[in-house]
């Protein structure tokens, strides 16, 4: 009994440090219910920074999504060209990254013959959040923009609003 004491225990200051490095609060996590139609959900996460990945992978699992990372543009097109349709939801989208960035991963994507995989919704994420910038992920043909660092709740808004619009 100490023993999974102690397991819980650990469990919860791990789940304690976690949210505060997040700077999510105990009303955001007590909240996680309201985000359970998500659940299931698989995304697509183009992103060249390992640790960039890897957090907004946590933080997607916490809420029941999966994710698949796509370390540049390049391989994300490739994903998608052999996906079949439903094999992703949305994808994420780093704006600046080598072999291929954002902008020409999304034009790409965009003209993929199979108009069900090419119709993806596209979610950029960058440091780059001025107007201008934003202009040029949607010209580019992405369908919101999200500006790092990135913060949970405006992820779960873009992932919720592509499940609406699956339904």
């Amino acid at each position: 009994m100490v023993c999974s004491a102690a397991i819980t225990g650990e469990k919860s200051t791990l789940y304690r440090t976690i949210n505060e490095l997040l700077h999510l609060t105990s009303e955001s996590v007590a909240r996680e219910d309201d985000y359970s139609d998500i659940a299931g959900m698989h995304v697509l996460v183009a992103e060249d920074h390992e640790v960039n990945w890897q957090i907004l992978s946590m933080m997607l699992s916490m809420y029941g999504i999966e994710s698949t990372h796509a370390e540049n543009g390049q391989i994300a097109v490739d994903l998608l060209a052999s996906s079949q349709p439903g094999d992703y939801d949305l994808v994420f989208m780093d704006v600046q990254m080598p072999v291929m960035n954002g902008i020409e991963a999304t034009k790409a994507i965009r003209m993929l013959p199979d108009e069900r995989i090419s119709a993806i919704p596209i979610i950029a994420t960058t440091a780059n959040a001025f107007s201008e910038d934003v202009a040029v992920c949607l010209d580019a043909g992405m369908n919101g923009h999200i500006a790092k660092p990135i913060e949970i709740k405006l992820v779960l808004k873009e992932i919720q609003k592509v499940k609406e619009s699956m339904s």
